[in-house]
């Protein structure tokens, strides 16, 4: 009963009774009340089926029916009628990829996203690069899915569409698509998210409360508490640590912090964010110096005198400021025209480097 539920436990056991060759009263009288009554209740749900209105009927079908969009894409599969439509939420730099024995393919990312759903689509066309803007939306026929990115190529038809609402949560996935790491995202963007969703912030600490002890689970229990308020230019948050991640916080009231992998919380039409076992906070001296490895993924721009690219930085995907003349002294790369075709050509490339803000100082190579 607790497996199959009543209607089909009562099914299974008249099947299991037309098996044993005994069918005498004495067998069959106990289950028989049952099955009769099961029997007679489909008959009546059968025969209200066929008396509902013919405007009833098509209602009904109508909800059954799946809004087609994103959401309802194959994993892989080959689209030739249907175009995939969505707005561009973010757009990656120019990347090489190279399989073994093969000619080095140029390609990009987009973040793509619509009212139901978000996809990672590759384009395989560097001529469409500037074209396709983000914030815009567009249709793509003729493209195929595999593993569920969207892929494009120089026979894929793109066309602009008319402007598609996206929510910010959608925002979000078609972001985190592009970014594994989970890129920052403003505090107004964080209160629009639902519940229970994972995010990273940044901002300056307002207002710090100290480490306090709180009784949890129907004050049963104990746990270590810790409530401070963040800030940015969109608007402010009350983030609560518990635990470990409580204990070891030591910023203070007008620190600039980093908060990583911190939950959502809804409660009385109020949004809060509640830390997790992997939440960290980490205080960021804006005007400091970072040193670490840099290793480039992708290409935005580039001229004689300043390179803007995407690189990985302290497993975080940045997007950084690089002066060229560095680039080329430190990749012995040529900055005359055809500079971007050549770093392309190059990655990928891989360095020691000083970073302070969005701008690299410093690099060598490794």
């Amino acid at each position: 009963m607790e497996r199959l539920g009543v209607e089909s436990s009562i099914t299974e056991m008249q099947r299991v009774l037309d098996l044993i060759p005994r069918r005498d009263a004495k067998i069959q009288k106990l289950l028989r009340p049952f099955v009769e009554k099961l029997s007679k209740a489909k008959k009546t749900k059968i025969t209200k089926e066929k008396t509902k209105p013919a405007g009833q009927q098509k209602k009904s079908s109508q909800r059954v029916k799946k809004k087609e969009g994103i959401c309802n894409l194959g994993a892989n599969c080959y689209i030739n009628s249907k175009a995939v439509v969505g707005k561009v939420i973010q757009k990656s730099g120019l990347r090489v990829y190279q399989a073994q024995l093969q000619e080095k393919k140029i390609f990009f990312h987009l973040g793509l996203a619509d009212g139901t759903g978000a996809i990672k689509v590759t384009v395989f066309d560097v001529k469409r690069y500037e074209k396709i803007k983000e914030g815009s939306c567009y249709s793509f026929r003729k493209e195929s899915i595999e593993n569920n990115i969207v892929k494009i190529n120089m026979t894929s038809q793109i066309l602009k569409a008319k402007a598609i609402r996206v929510p910010a949560a959608l925002k979000w996935k078609a972001r985190t698509i592009m970014d594994p790491q989970k890129p920052f995202c403003s505090i107004k963007e964080a209160k629009t998210f639902p519940d229970k969703t994972e995010m990273n912030v940044q901002g300056t600490i307002n207002r710090m409360n100290p480490l306090s002890e709180v009784k949890v689970k129907q004050g049963t229990e104990t746990a270590k508490q810790r409530i401070f308020y963040l800030q940015d230019d969109t608007d402010s948050i009350k983030i609560c640590l518990w635990g470990d991640v409580a204990e070891k916080c030591s910023a203070s009231a007008e620190d600039f912090v980093r908060v990583t992998n911190v939950s959502s919380n809804h409660y009385n039409g109020t949004v809060s964010l509640n830390s997790t076992w992997q939440s960290k906070v980490v205080k960021v001296d804006m005007v400091d110096v970072h040193k670490g490895r840099v290793e480039i993924k992708g290409i935005f721009k580039a001229n004689k005198t300043t390179t803007h690219l995407e690189a990985v930085f302290n497993q975080q995907m940045k997007k950084l400021v690089v002066g060229s003349k560095l680039l080329e002294k430190t990749f012995n790369i040529s900055r005359d025209e055809g500079f971007m075709e050549r770093l392309l050509d190059a990655m990928p490339l891989t360095g020691q480097a000083e970073i302070q803000g969005d701008r690299i100082t410093a690099i060598t190579k490794l």
